[in-house]
Formats: structure tokens, C-alpha cells, sequence
């Protein structure tokens, strides 16, 4: 009997620890399962953030213009890098636009690999794997999955970054235009070109985002075309190297004074030979250079003050970054009761504490001497026509002049760092006649979101299979081994 105790007492042990590594194993194996199964399905789940918190307060804007019903196709493979945040977009898209009076957005879901009847239908209509479709009022717009990512920041940790609200609002508000609009680029004076790819200097970021909110890009040569086409809604002048001709500005003029529509970015020499048609609207390039103590490295101005107008009408104290602007000075003149004078308006300024320096170089205080004092504009609009003369259904005049066009760069565009293309889309927008605010969506990119990733998933894979296992393990030899020293 007294054999037979240890014996069982032994086996009970053995039994134990048998029974214990059997579940052990278990446990890893169907740990090892879920993860393969998630890393194959790829898993993902939100979090609720409240009503409409995954888009920004400008989507949601451009979603209650909506009148006409919307479908948007994901037509994505789940392996793509931008389906996971494009399928948390669209789902925050179509819960945004239940809010309101707007038009519910119907989102539908194709994977070319499983969803093969769809797939065929949609590559029958010319629409190409990894891609975004659009469709209203019998209107359809592709976006490739491609646009929806760009190249991250230096130093950001990232290599692209998702930008598809931004893409997907461009999209929409596309749909709504019907028609695109023409913009005629003016080119031959060494203007910045649309196509120059260059990461810092180069504007293709801004033709790119001109095309998404649905106007068409045209270049124009006046000397060419003798003046500026009779369908133009509006000229764009964007940093011209050279001084336009008396015959060109005359032209320009001409335009504007039969209801043309200007956007004029200033040039780093500031001088064009457009400066006297320019101040006949009552907008002075002048020779200063705003400055102020909120820069980010020295000559950069970084603007939270803006004029109560449609162009600018709900930015707050939202950020605009400008690399080296000119100060523009606005100019009143003609009856101010008058319906049809010209009204002139500072759309953005510096601080109280701001001032306008002389010279190109970079003036860390304000001199008196020769400095003018702030606040001072770096970008304004005027209007004539604005009143009367639309109700009577003339077409008003209107320009918007900016001290500089490095503010719409690759390289500040690209950043995403600020509301410099809202501003600029504002100032569109206005100029071809859609006159309601639009607020800027910095940081609406960004969704609020659980679950991992490919690659963490396998991270997870490694951690619950190899890494907690051996560690577990190995707790458990030092305890024997020092249960036995200690016997």
C-alpha cells in the first residue's frame, strides 16, 4: 500500500502535465488557425466614432450638395494596399450621407477574384481591376486605386500615404458639375507648367487636383488664339517667368470686362506686366514680402486669418502655408452704394503683428524706415457685378490674385500638412460661379479604426505561435529546474 500512493500520486502528476501540454497544443494550434484565417480573409473591424466622424466636415458639405443618386463601386482586390482604407472610407461615406436632406450614397463591393458575373460586367464596360466607379445620372467616372495613395513625407516613417476622401469628395463634387468646366492655363511666358513632376517646385499636383474637381485643363497661347476663348470659365496665370506683351494684356483685359474670371498666382519676381490690369480691379501686387513671427523656417508664413467670404467662409483658424508670398494690397474705389462697383476683398492676412518687408531678403523685424506694418494680405478677391447685374443675368467679373504660386507646389501640396487645396478649390470654385462655403478638410483622411494589417497580422501570427509560447515554456523549465535544486 504504501508503494502503490507514490505510484498513483506520480501518475496523477504525470497525467497532469500530459493533459496540460495536449492543451497546450491545442491552444497554439487553434491560436496559429484563427491568425492564418485572418491573415487569409483579411480581417478588419471599426470602432464607432459617433455620427459622420470618419469624413471631414468638408465632404460632408460637398455629400448634402448631392441631388442626384450615387453609386460608388469598389471594384478592388482585398489584397490591394487601398482596399482596407478605402472599404473604412466608403463605409463612413454612405453613413455621412444618410445624415440630412442629401441623397443616400449606394456603396457596392466587386472582388474581381470572387464576384465574377459583376467583374465580367464591369470590365465589359471599359473598367480595369483596382479601380473606383463612380456613376450618376447616367454620368460614370473611374479613379484607379493608385490615385487614391501618394508618396509620404520624408521622415514620415511612411511610403504612401491614403489620401482617398479628399479623391473620392473630388469625385463626387465632379459628378455634380454635369459638364466639366474648361480652365485655360496661360503658357509662353515661362509660367509653371502643369506636367512638371518635380517633388518640390513642379505643379502636377495641382493640374491633378484641378482634373478631380471636374474642371478640364487647357493650355492657351494668346498670341495664338488672339485672345481668350469664348468658353474659358476661367484664365489661369500661374507664376509667369517673363512680362506678358501689351497686345496679351490688352487682350486680358478685354476678357475680364466682358465677365471674365482670373486666378493669378504672382511670380517670385513679382513683376509680369499684368500689374496695371491688375490694379484696375483694385488688386496691387506689391513690392513687399509679408512677414510675421508664425513661420514654420524663416521666410514661410503660416496664416489662420481669413475674410468673412465664399471663398474663405468657414476656414476658422484653419492652416494655410505660404512659401514666400508678396504682400497684396487692396484697393476701394467708385460709389460704394453703387450695384455695380467693384468690391475688393483681403481673403488672407498675417497677425496684427505681421508686416510687409522690403526687398526679397529674409527681414527678421519690422523697420519702419522702409517695412509697411501689418496685418497684410497675401491673397484677394474682387468682384464687380456681383449684385445687380447677376440678378438681371449678367455674368459678374471676378479675380483672385495671391502673392505667389509656390503656396500650390508639389511640395506643399504634397505634404498634406495644410488647407492650401481647399483654398485653392475654393477660389475655382468661386471664380466659375459655385458660391457655397467650403470648409477645409485637413486631417479628414484619416479614419478611426481597429484591426491590423497584413503584415500585422503575421506579426500577431509569430507573437501568439512562437514568441508567448516559449516564454511560457520557459517559465515553466526554471521553475522545475529550481524545484529539483531545491529537493
Amino acid at each position: 500500500m504504501r508503494n502503490e500512493q507514490p505510484e498513483r500520486a506520480g501518475a496523477r502528476r504525470l497525467a497532469a502535465r500530459l493533459t496540460g501540454g495536449v492543451a497546450a497544443v491545442l491552444a497554439v494550434a487553434f491560436a496559429v488557425s484563427l491568425s492564418v484565417l485572418a491573415v487569409r480573409l483579411n480581417v478588419v473591424w471599426d470602432l464607432p466614432v459617433g455620427r459622420g466622424g470618419r469624413v471631414s466636415e468638408r465632404t460632408r458639405e460637398i455629400l448634402g450638395r448631392v441631388a442626384t443618386p450615387v453609386r460608388i463601386t469598389c471594384f478592388l482586390d482585398a489584397g490591394h494596399p487601398a482596399w482596407r482604407p478605402t472599404a473604412r472610407l466608403l463605409r463612413g461615406l454612405q453613413a455621412a450621407s444618410s445624415w440630412g436632406d442629401a441623397e443616400p450614397l449606394e456603396v457596392a463591393f466587386v472582388d474581381p477574384r470572387r464576384d465574377l458575373a459583376e467583374a465580367r460586367r464591369l470590365v465589359d464596360l471599359g473598367v480595369a481591376p483596382d479601380a473606383l466607379v463612380f456613376e450618376a445620372g447616367g454620368a460614370r467616372l473611374v479613379v484607379g486605386a493608385d490615385d487614391l495613395m501618394i508618396s509620404a513625407p520624408a521622415g514620415s516613417g511612411e511610403s504612401r500615404r491614403f489620401t482617398g476622401e479628399s479623391v473620392c469628395a473630388a469625385a463626387i463634387e465632379r459628378l455634380g458639375r454635369g459638364d466639366a468646366q474648361i480652365l485655360y492655363w496661360l503658357t509662353g511666358h515661362g509660367e509653371a507648367a502643369p506636367d512638371d513632376y518635380d517633388p518640390r517646385t513642379g505643379y502636377s499636383d495641382l493640374a491633378r487636383e484641378i482634373a478631380r474637381a471636374g474642371f478640364d485643363v487647357r493650355l492657351l497661347r494668346l498670341w495664338d488664339a488672339k485672345g481668350v476663348p469664348a468658353d474659358a470659365a476661367a484664365l489661369l496665370i500661374v507664376s509667369p517667368q517673363h512680362a506678358v506683351a501689351p497686345e496679351e494684356a490688352g487682350w486680358i483685359q478685354d476678357y475680364l470686362n466682358k465677365g471674365g474670371r482670373l486666378l493669378y498666382l504672382a511670380p517670385a519676381g513679382g513683376r509680369s506686366g499684368l500689374e496695371e490690369v491688375l490694379s484696375r480691379w483694385g488688386l496691387v501686387i506689391t513690392p513687399f514680402r509679408a512677414k510675421s513671427g508664425r513661420t514654420l523656417s524663416g521666410p514661410d508664413q503660416v496664416i489662420t486669418e481669413y475674410a468673412d467670404h465664399p471663398i474663405t467662409r468657414g476656414f476658422g483658424e484653419a492652416v494655410t502655408v505660404f512659401v514666400s508670398p508678396w504682400c497684396v494690397e487692396t484697393v476701394g474705389f467708385g460709389d460704394a452704394d453703387a450695384a455695380d462697383r467693384i468690391r475688393v476683398t483681403a481673403l488672407a492676412r498675417t497677425p496684427e503683428s505681421g508686416w510687409g518687408a522690403a526687398g526679397a531678403g529674409v527681414a527678421g523685424r519690422f523697420d519702419p524706415e522702409t517695412d509697411i506694418p501689418g496685418p497684410v494680405a497675401v491673397a484677394a478677391a474682387a468682384e464687380r457685378g456681383g449684385g445687380a447685374s447677376a440678378d438681371l443675368g449678367f455674368r459678374p467679373t471676378r479675380l483672385v490674385a495671391v502673392g505667389e504660386g509656390l503656396f500650390v507646389s508639389n511640395g506643399v501640396l504634397g505634404s498634406r500638412a495644410s488647407a492650401n487645396r481647399d483654398l485653392l478649390i475654393n477660389m475655382l470654385n468661386w471664380l466659375t460661379g459655385l458660391d457655397a462655403a467650403a470648409l477645409p478638410s485637413l486631417g479628414g483622411d484619416a479614419a478611426l479604426a481597429s484591426g491590423l494589417d497584413r503584415a500585422g497580422w503575421i506579426r500577431l501570427l509569430c507573437w501568439v505561435a512562437g514568441a508567448i509560447p516559449a516564454a511560457v515554456l520557459a517559465v515553466g523549465l526554471l521553475a522545475a529546474v529550481r524545484r529539483r535544486a531545491g529537493g
